[in-house]
């Protein structure tokens, strides 16, 4: 039942603990954790108070080693700690997010320093994950159920600082260094990444605008963006995303200023992305330059179509999980490239769905011209229709063989959604309670 202060206030020359208990109080009296404690507290020469203490939360100990001062309290510490117990953090954790329940398994490594004054202080702290695991499911009554966000594996180096006063936000710094992580219920894995996010509100998660981060690989499905880049803004209530603004508790949104990354040979960008942090809902337009166009007619046709050259475009996209929804767009391709379709059959499908098939000579022709092309003009658009998501493409040039046939015709094709739903590794169909919302 002694208080830190009362104690001091005790005559002695050295206090030995063994068997006691520690409450910790956690933001707005969500919880408390209670851990064990057992070492030593000593009066020095100099009149400050020397400690030496192991403090159990779970499995393995903390240790803590620092001095007191004997007239205002100021405390200074170093912590360090070896194989802690992930479980015992999350639940902690779990008081800062109330909105959310952590779990998690695994054990991590701590290390770290502590200043402490009646006028406020900073601590500082180095975590290194090893084979951790965790679960952040949505606590809010207006969120679906089961929304839960499950990542099977997290390593790398963070260090985490934060500077307290009274009556000011808890404001920190997290750098991260050789993360990597994998979430594969979400078709999702991170390598490489790192850099420093500033908070203005760690009790809240909210972020200033443009933190940034480096990430040198992300596979979504079986895409794969290297050498990436991204600035954004982690925001409290709805801001310019999903959501009210002057929503109650921690952030709910992340806005996704700036992304770029490698893509296909060529590169891929996107700008004012909003993603609603309390379920997985997302809208924006990627937009791709420079990209290699055999690589990208693999990807499209399932390898019945290959070429040489390059394309670029847009194609917006809103993601409801496990829904996902395409809005139209438009490809081109740099003239002079060429094409080879592999498929003849269905090529000659789409002839006679766009109303080629009437002179069957000519149709012979156009598809041994398609069989080896060069083409100056090679573009498509993608629109939504009752079939999903189509192309209408516009081909003009001369075939490479044969009789050099000269075209310049248009070509519908159908099925694409199903096709980039299984490449980012979405389901080919729609949650029926979660239809997300029109891209535009």
């Amino acid at each position: 039942g002694l208080t830190p202060a009362s104690v001091l206030s005790l005559p002695f020359d050295r206090i030995d603990v063994e068997g006691s208990t520690l409450v910790i109080p956690l933001p707005k009296g969500l919880t408390r954790a209670r851990a064990s404690v057992a070492g030593w507290l000593r009066r020095a020469d100099n009149g400050t108070f020397q400690f030496d203490l192991t403090i159990t939360l779970g499995a393995r100990p903390l240790h803590a080693s620092g001095s007191i001062g004997p007239t205002t309290g100021d405390i200074d510490a170093t912590i360090a700690g070896d194989g802690l117990d992930a479980a015992t953090a999350a639940a902690i954790a779990s008081a800062f997010t109330p909105d959310a329940a952590i779990s998690a398994d695994g054990t991590f490594a701590l290390a770290g320093t502590l200043h402490a004054a009646p006028a406020g202080g900073n601590i500082s702290l180095k975590l290194t994950p090893a084979s951790l695991a965790f679960t952040i499911t949505s606590t809010k009554s207006s969120a679906p159920p089961a929304q839960a966000t499950n990542v099977d594996s997290i390593g790398g180096v963070f260090k985490a600082e934060a500077a307290f006063a009274p009556g000011q936000p808890l404001r920190g710094r997290l750098t991260m260094k050789d993360v990597a992580l994998n979430a594969t219920s979400l078709h999702f894995a991170a390598e490489g990444v790192a850099g420093e996010i500033a908070f203005d509100d760690l009790l809240h998660l909210t972020t200033a605008d443009h933190q940034s981060l480096g990430i040198g690989k992300i596979s979504i499905g079986e895409a794969e963006f290297t050498k990436a880049s991204a600035t954004f803004v982690l925001r409290r209530g709805g801001g310019a995303g999903v959501g009210g603004a002057g929503s109650e508790g921690g952030a709910r949104g992340l806005d996704l200023q700036t992304f770029r990354c490698n893509w296909l040979g060529g590169v891929l960008w996107t700008s004012d992305v909003h993603l609603d942090l309390t379920r997985p809902v997302m809208q924006g337009t990627a937009h791709i330059s420079g990209v290699d166009l055999h690589q990208l007619l693999e990807l499209v046709t399932a390898d019945k179509a290959t070429g040489e050259g390059s394309a670029s475009g847009e194609l917006p996209i809103a993601i409801d999980w496990p829904g996902v929804k395409f809005g139209a767009a438009q490809l081109k391709a740099a003239p002079g490239g060429t094409i080879k379709i592999k498929d003849l059959t269905t090529m000659s499908a789409a002839l006679d769905q766009m109303g080629k098939s009437q002179q069957a000579e000519l149709k012979q022709r156009i598809l041994e011209a398609l069989g080896d092309f060069k083409y100056d003009t090679l573009q498509a658009n993608l629109v939504q229709d009752e079939m999903g998501l189509g192309a209408n493409v516009h081909i003009a040039g001369r075939g490479r063989s044969g009789a050099r046939q000269a075209l310049d015709t248009e070509l519908r094709f159908h099925g694409l959604d199903d096709v980039l739903k299984l490449y980012l590794g979405f389901e080919r169909h729609q949650a029926s309670a979660n239809k997300p919302p029109a891209p535009h």
